[in-house]
């Protein structure tokens, strides 16, 4: 993950006590208040509650204004599909016809039943784990919730009938784009970008997708990422004398100008021209908002149907407590191979 934000654990208590109306998720009424109430400026970039969401020009709105028949609850996909992914850094040329628009997230604060996680981590704790217990003489604990391995879900709802849309999505997590889909709009193109594991739902059949891995994305230089700007926290702390923030900003600086050169040249415009950009959101709007409650774009729910996926050396579906035990026993197997007698060797008294 490019963007390190821990905004999760304690973002969504601190903005509830400021958001007018914060909703469980179980009414399709549409809250009281105003949703600008929703939104603030972080470290990284702009932060919106997970009740709300943003358009291209930031234009706040409540979630339920633009959905029926949303939910913060959404249950287990059927499967995962896993996409083909690009070979090299250049995507196929699209018809100058189509209206290009990139969404550039680093976070959202909705979660998926999908959980996404390296060799590379279960080697890392394994070899923790292992040696843990040969010191101490007892097993020690695997804390499988360390890891960020659990998909963020992401709800896009496009209303944008003026053109065929050539969607690019730039997650900075591990995300899975979940499409709600006003009638009349077309969709010929999705193109997936990602500094980890990224999927989509709900996409048209019809819809052609290309991906970029995420071991391609950083070859290419094409780790998406926002243009830090002056209502970052980031950027006021460098402003007032904080040295120790000058060379996250400088990194940031460095990571948007890569993005934006690639973006350019293979999709022929500057990110800022086409892009809606947050730090954290879990709502994006992609047209004009539903002229009155009547015309909000139907919720389509992951609930049983497929995610399309770039690869990932583990991927399960499932909840939390089915995380811990596959990651576990992952991490147990590992760590076998660091001893010669067994783990159980290590015990006190062996």
């Amino acid at each position: 993950m490019v963007q390190n934000l821990s905004l999760k654990k304690f973002a969504g208590l601190a903005l509830c006590l400021v958001v007018v109306s914060c909703t469980d998720g179980s009414s399709d009424e549409v809250p009281t208040g105003d949703p600008r109430t929703a939104v603030s400026n972080g470290r990284f970039g702009l932060t919106v509650h997970p009740s709300a969401a943003i358009d291209q020009k930031n234009t706040a709105y409540w979630e339920k204004s633009l959905l029926k028949g949303s939910s913060l609850q959404d249950g287990k996909p059927s499967e995962v599909q896993y996409l083909t992914e690009m070979s090299g850094c250049a995507f196929p040329v699209r018809p100058s016809s189509e209206k290009l628009v990139l969404i550039n997230l680093a976070e959202s604060r909705k979660s998926s039943q999908v959980y996404a996680y390296t060799k590379a981590q279960v080697e890392k704790q394994a070899k923790e784990f292992a040696e843990k217990w040969r010191r101490s003489g007892e097993r020690g604990r695997i804390d499988a919730d360390k890891h960020q391995t659990q998909m963020d879900v992401v709800n896009l709802i496009i209303t944008d009938r003026s053109a065929p849309l050539h969607l690019v999505l730039g997650a900075g997590s591990r995300m899975i784009f979940n499409l709600h889909i006003a009638d009349g709009v077309k969709i010929p193109a999705i193109s997936l970008i990602a500094s980890s594991s990224v999927g989509i739902t709900n996409a048209p059949a019809e819809t052609v997708v290309n991906a970029l891995s995420p071991r391609n994305a950083l070859t290419c230089k094409a780790n998406p990422a926002q243009r830090p700007e002056a209502t970052w926290q980031l950027v006021k702390l460098v402003r007032e004398g904080n040295s120790d923030m000058g060379k996250s900003l400088n990194f940031y600086n460095n990571l948007y100008s890569d993005f934006d050169g690639f973006f350019k040249s293979n999709l022929g415009k500057h990110i800022s021209e086409v892009a809606i950009s947050a730090a954290s959101a879990s709502n994006i709007l992609i047209g004009p908002p539903p002229a009155d409650p009547s015309q909000r774009v139907t919720f389509q729910k992951i609930d049983g149907k497929p995610v399309r996926m770039t690869r990932l050396d583990h991927i399960l579906i499932g909840g939390p407590t089915d995380f811990r035990l596959d990651f576990t026993a992952k991490v147990e197997a590992a760590a076998e191979q660091y001893t010669t007698g067994g783990l159980q060797s290590f015990n006190k008294g062996n």
